[in-house]
């Protein structure tokens, strides 16, 4: 069979077990994230090895091509979100697992459902907490010092309480991603 990148695997239950695969590396992620404050490399390079001996058997040389640059793809897109603090290195490399398995475009669409829940966490916490006007207020006096220095300063606020968790929003937005994907190819 000859490899299409537009498809998720040579056949539905080929495509079931790599999602089902990915959920439980995510859900490893996600409770390595609570309990250590981040997610290990060594989960990481798991998730990469896997990846890739799926790629290659699935598609041969050209599949593995493709999952690797779609791999670094993913990574790089997302670097800027490390660079900025928004989110730990783990997290990146976790979307980049993604990106390997399923590609960069469900890899994006993943980041985006994980952006979502995650801000509407934050929107709740904000709102109830009543810190919501301080904490724009910091975050925008922060964009103007970025713009008056020209260079990128990692983003921590002046009330940082640890770590946001970030595993688990991408957890979600791979779930999401997962259910809502197909009405979006």
């Amino acid at each position: 069979m000859k490899y299409n990148p537009f498809i998720e695997s040579g056949s539905e239950r080929e495509g079931d077990m790599k999602n089902i695969f990915l959920a439980a590396l995510l859900g490893a992620a996600t409770a390595a994230d609570f309990k250590r404050g981040k997610i290990p490399n060594k989960l990481i390079i798991f998730g990469y090895l896997t990846g890739l001996m799926i790629r290659i058997t699935e598609g041969g040389p050209a599949g593995l091509a493709l999952g690797i640059l779609e791999g670094l793809l993913t990574l790089a897109a997302f670097y800027i979100f490390y660079l900025t603090g928004a989110v730990g290195a783990g997290d990146v490399k976790l979307l980049s697992v993604i990106g390997l398995f399923s590609g960069i475009v469900f890899a994006v669409r993943t980041a985006f459902y994980s952006l979502l829940a995650a801000g509407v966490v934050a929107a709740i916490y904000l709102l109830k907490s009543g810190e919501a006007a301080a904490r724009f207020q910091e975050f925008f006096s922060h964009i103007g010092i970025c713009i008056s220095q020209k260079k990128l300063i990692r983003y921590r606020t002046s009330g940082d309480k640890g770590n946001l968790h970030y595993a688990l929003y991408i957890s979600i937005g791979f779930l999401v991603a997962l259910a809502l994907g197909k009405e979006f190819r």
